[in-house]
């Protein structure tokens, strides 16, 4: 639920750095927003995005087994009196329409604050974030947004979650012993999820998502995988949907 905050493609540069070996990151960007499905395009009318981001790593050992990741993004929307819009699908987009939608609000501006904590400790692994908005609208009273989410993960066979340095945040996964017909079982992950978005606000009647989540998702080797989820979603006043999905990749 947390891309409802997130642009799938803008266009723009970004500088970064891993400075203090690699215990710190920040990076820094200025982009253009487009809704065009591979973000490019430039134009008159356009409006523009600051985002700024810094992790760091106050507990790393046994080269990222055990480690507290800390982070904080923060962007700027210069909107111009156009106008910003919210939506979103359950954690299952695969035919499903946007349940939560605040529609176009006309606005000068807006913020998006994102904290994020992540924990590894072994095979275990816990991470959460929390976005809020803050909107500038022109036509209404101020509307703010929220969304989070929290999830934990297990690894049966004893892996634990790689971690990337240089970009402060998670990388993929690889087995200590790839699937094989000699008995190599893989990499075995059990994950449990939950996340929340608000869109009520004000006078923006955008709609409260909660969902649900069990997961298992088996790695056989670093270059493939395979997972299995249940998907559990309630959007107030209206009720459930249930969803189970698969996925090879």
């Amino acid at each position: 639920v947390m891309n409802a905050f997130a642009p799938s493609r803008n266009t723009g540069f970004m500088l970064q750095n891993a400075p203090l070996e690699q215990r710190m990151t920040w990076a820094f960007g200025a982009f253009r927003s487009t809704d065009d499905a591979t973000g490019s395009g430039f134009s008159d009318d356009g409006t523009y995005n600051l985002t700024g981001r810094v992790t760091g790593l106050p507990w790393y050992e046994e080269d990222g087994r055990h480690l507290l990741h800390l982070g904080v993004s923060v962007t700027q929307k210069f909107l111009d009196d156009t106008s910003i819009r919210f939506r979103q699908r359950p954690e299952v987009k695969l035919g499903n329409p946007y349940f939560v939608d605040t529609h176009s609000i006309a606005a000068d501006g807006a913020q998006v604050v994102n904290p994020e904590l992540a924990f590894v400790y072994g095979p275990f692994s816990f991470q959460a974030e929390y976005a809020h908005s803050f909107v500038q609208a022109t036509e209404t009273s101020d509307p703010d947004s929220y969304g989070l989410y929290a999830q934990a993960s297990w690894f049966l066979t004893g892996e634990s979650r790689p971690y990337k340095t240089s970009e402060g945040a998670f990388d993929r996964v690889v087995p200590e012993h790839n699937f094989d017909l000699k008995g190599g079982p893989g990499a075995w992950e059990l994950a449990l999820r939950y996340s929340r978005l608000d869109l009520d606000d004000a006078d923006i009647d955008g709609g409260l998502l909660n969902d649900g989540t069990i997961g298992l998702s088996w790695y056989l080797n670093p270059n493939v995988r395979t997972s299995f989820n249940y998907v559990a979603a309630n959007l107030d006043g209206v009720g459930w949907t249930n969803q189970f999905v698969t996925r090879f990749q």
